[in-house]
């Protein structure tokens, strides 16, 4: 029989074995003694708490505006250290949940601002959309991570078992309850396009993977995991470079105008300023061609550019279809169905030839910004639209006259990986490229226009098609399919960028085996920690 050294408690360690601080504590690594400090009998104080806390805040600085995505490097370095510090389960159940908590409390504050729209309705709102969002999402990393320690007690095993826990948290927080996949870890890399040209083959989450992974590496301090670390980033930087061409990607013949009206949303919605927001869409859509050459075939204004509901046979509707005569005019408004009762839609009209050719209707909504989830037992909450939207039945592609097909995708709808394009099938062609209507307004100068710029470059990597963001107030920009910005307009400026459309690259791994490869690389993944907790439990080997 194998000879074991039982731990302090004498607890096994899953295999057979028991747990042996020579072989599976991360003592030798800097900063643990330090660290240890901080808890009596393995229990957290308020202390690990808050530096919990601070280590997320501190990897909240990653992402847009900032990326600073070194900062994850601390931040999972504290993370790691305090979960193999902590004695059991329910103590790293609070120190993940803290650190989350930061996380999020930091990186997603700006969400708030939407509420100060219409301050007088909805200021008791703003601690739920500053502490208790954040609150709610924390739960997702801080389960995984319970069930990490749970699994894997301690040591090197542990390090590399929280990064599985983290990233099968953003995989579950993304998807369960509508889903809510912002700030990924691997969209800290959005700023850098050649470090982000990976999630080509296996997408947003596998770049997270990757990315929390080698963070942690580099952040446990000791020679070899740095090493690792530092080849997973090297490697990330070779595979962009060898994927983005030398020469500037080919463009189309199709003359696109992006036009950003630049209202403000406090003033957006008021009747007597209805006439001048839509004289202002107006005048920008004729203006003379920025450069030499035909004017523009396609015309983009954002969403609900229309400060009114967009029927047939009104002046507003008769207006669009004359501008259309000479253009294709594609507008975000409000739409009604006053078939069998009353419903109302945030909408995208494509006006071809003088008239309507197509509508997309919004279908994956914002819960509590366009709807209220479970309204029959909150009655009491409203929305921030003060509208309850209905989901429209899905995604479309939509054909045009103008210009090649394309995807429309209403504001909040291009943040869910692999779930921007209508799924193929007989008739279904492949658009050529993404159609993005936003209205930021609501956020003003924050965090939040930033992020969703980075959401929106990261979508065409993985799909290989240019993507057309246009913002009421910015930021407005036209992104090639390799994820590089072509031309911006930034927050709070007025204009138009009058571009030829990027040609669209051929499907990539990610749209075709995305997938299947995202699954072999988490399970790979699993197998190694599995491998890895064997063989140091048998072993005397400390990395």
């Amino acid at each position: 029989m194998a000879r074991t050294t039982p731990g302090p408690d004498g607890a096994p360690d899953g295999t057979g074995h028991r747990w042996s601080p020579q072989r599976w504590s991360g003592r030798s690594w800097p900063g643990h003694r330090w660290i240890g400090g901080l808890f009596r009998d393995g229990r957290p104080g308020w202390r690990a708490a808050g530096l919990a806390w601070l280590g997320g805040a501190v990897g909240a600085f990653a992402f847009a505006p900032f990326s600073l995505t070194i900062l994850l490097v601390p931040a999972f370095g504290i993370l790691v250290r305090l979960i193999d510090a902590a004695a059991g389960v329910k103590s790293a159940f609070r120190l993940g949940w803290w650190f989350a908590f930061g996380h999020f409390t930091l990186g997603l504050w700006w969400i708030s601002k939407a509420l100060l729209v219409d301050i007088d309705q909805f200021w008791w709102m703003v601690p739920f959309a500053i502490f208790a969002l954040p609150a709610a999402l924390a739960l997702f990393p801080a389960i995984a991570i319970a069930v990490a320690k749970r699994m894997v007690p301690h040591g090197f095993p542990l390090a590399m078992a929280l990064v599985l826990a983290w990233c099968v948290a953003e995989i579950g927080r993304g998807t369960l309850f509508t889903g809510f996949p912002w700030n990924l870890a691997g969209q800290s890399w959005g700023a850098y396009p050649v470090m982000a040209q990976t999630v080509s083959v296996y997408g947003i989450y596998g770049l997270s993977l990757v990315t929390v992974l080698a963070a942690t590496l580099i952040g446990l301090g000791r020679l070899r995991p740095v090493a690792a670390g530092a080849a997973l980033v090297a490697g990330l930087a070779v595979f962009g470079v060898l994927r983005l061409p030398a020469d500037p990607i080919p463009l189309t013949e199709t003359q696109i105008r992006l036009v950003q009206p630049n209202v403000p949303q406090t003033d957006k919605w008021k009747a007597e300023l209805r006439a001048a927001h839509i004289q202002n869409l107006v005048d920008l859509t004729l203006l003379p061609p920025q450069q030499e050459g035909r004017p523009p075939e396609i015309v983009i204004w954002p969403e609900t550019a229309l400060p009114l509901i967009l029927e047939a046979g009104t002046p507003t509707f008769r207006l669009l279809e004359r501008l259309s005569r000479d253009r294709s005019l594609v507008t975000g408004a409000i739409r009604i169905d006053r078939a069998g009762g009353v419903r109302i839609f945030n909408s995208l009209f494509l006006f071809e030839g003088g008239a309507l050719a197509e509508a997309y209707d919004k279908s994956h909504l914002v819960p509590f910004g366009e709807y209220v989830p479970f309204s029959e037992y909150l009655s009491f909450m409203r929305v921030a639209a003060r509208v309850n939207f209905t989901p429209g039945v899905g995604l479309r592609t939509l054909e045009m006259v103008a210009g090649p097909a394309f995807s429309p995708l209403i504001c909040y709808e291009i943040i869910f990986p692999g779930k921007v394009v209508q799924a193929g099938g007989t008739g279904i062609a492949r658009p050529a490229w993404l159609v993005n209507l936003t209205n930021d307004a609501w956020y003003g100068v924050s965090n939040g226009p930033y992020q969703h710029r980075i959401i929106s470059r990261i979508r065409a990597i993985e799909e290989g098609l240019p993507v057309a963001r246009v913002a009421n107030t910015g930021i407005s920009e036209l992104t090639d399919p390799y994820g590089r910005k072509v031309e911006s307009l930034e927050l709070n400026s007025r204009g138009i960028i009058d571009l030829r459309l990027p040609m669209p690259l051929d499907r990539t791994l990610f749209r075709e085996l995305g997938g299947y490869i995202l699954t072999l690389l988490f399970l790979t993944f699993s197998l190694f920690i599995i491998s890895l907790q064997r063989v140091l439990c048998s072993s005397k080997h400390i990395l």
